[in-house]
């Protein structure tokens, strides 16, 4: 790892990061009360939190308790509708905070989209000169660059779906152009994930997606996940929108950290 992804990580270069970002693109179920949420999710104790910079501002008193907690500043805004609705026909990516903002903030990290599957070439062109001059200043700040790399362009719509080997392209893109961290979906082919994690020589974060049907399920993922070489995750859904997010949170942080069994995590939660 580089020094500034080190920085980043806690001492085991593993991390348990709880995306908290999604307000972005309106209330979701689980997240109507941000400090609700945020004051569940930091009772956890989790190595860090996704959040806006708008977020980091106004709950900057609260956020102050947790310094351990280290803070990820979401840049950039992407939605496909105008009608402040989660579905339309636009595609829209614009930065919505700048690097010296996210320092004042406190941010050890800054997070932004590398969007494919674009109908506009000109969209990619964009994304990729935005993602290029955000790592030159972050790395200029000293804070690391998390880039999401996710298949939501337009072509995705009408029935494009990444293959392995797509997914393992667009990854090495993320990283030439300047990412310290990958925030990407594990794959059910788990030889395929395990080379990508192989072959790339910056860490890599699971996403949660979709809420997952069981603890079970959760555990599962993050528990071959890491076995396949991710380093940990960034769970948004699946942890705030558990009965228990403080617990989810500690049962997950003796996986990715402990390496312990599905049974022991449960016990956690239980």
């Amino acid at each position: 790892m580089s020094s500034i992804t080190e920085s980043f990580f806690p001492a085991d270069g593993r991390a348990v990061i709880v995306a908290m970002d999604h307000g972005i693109t309106g209330i979701h179920t689980g997240f109507e009360s941000p400090e609700t949420t945020l004051k569940e999710v930091c009772s956890g104790a989790p190595d860090g939190i996704l959040i806006t910079p708008s977020f980091a501002r106004r709950f900057e008193v609260e956020l102050n308790k947790h310094q351990e907690i280290r803070i990820i500043t979401r840049m950039d805004f992407i939605t496909f509708s105008t009608t402040a609705e989660f579905l339309g026909d636009v595609e829209v990516q614009v930065p919505i905070a700048s690097v010296s903002e996210a320092v004042r903030l406190g941010a050890n990290a800054v997070c932004a989209y590398l969007v494919f599957g674009r109908e506009d070439h000109k969209l990619l062109e964009d994304n990729i000169s935005y993602l290029s001059r955000l790592s030159e200043d972050a790395h200029f700040s000293g804070i690391a660059l998390v880039v999401e790399v996710v298949f939501w362009g337009k072509k995705s719509f009408s029935g494009l779906k990444p293959r392995p080997d797509m997914m393992a392209n667009a990854y090495r893109i993320a990283f030439e152009i300047g990412a310290d961290v990958l925030k990407i979906p594990y794959m059910e082919d788990r030889v395929s994930f395990a080379k990508m994690m192989g072959d790339l020589p910056i860490p890599c974060l699971i996403l949660g997606g979709s809420k997952m049907g069981t603890d079970e399920d959760v555990l599962d993922v993050v528990k071959m996940a890491c076995e396949d070489g991710a380093k940990g995750v960034i769970f948004g859904r699946n942890i705030w929108q558990h009965d228990s997010p403080a617990r989810l949170i500690r049962a997950l942080h003796a996986i990715v950290h402990d390496d312990i069994s599905i049974g022991d995590a449960l016990n956690i939660l239980r």
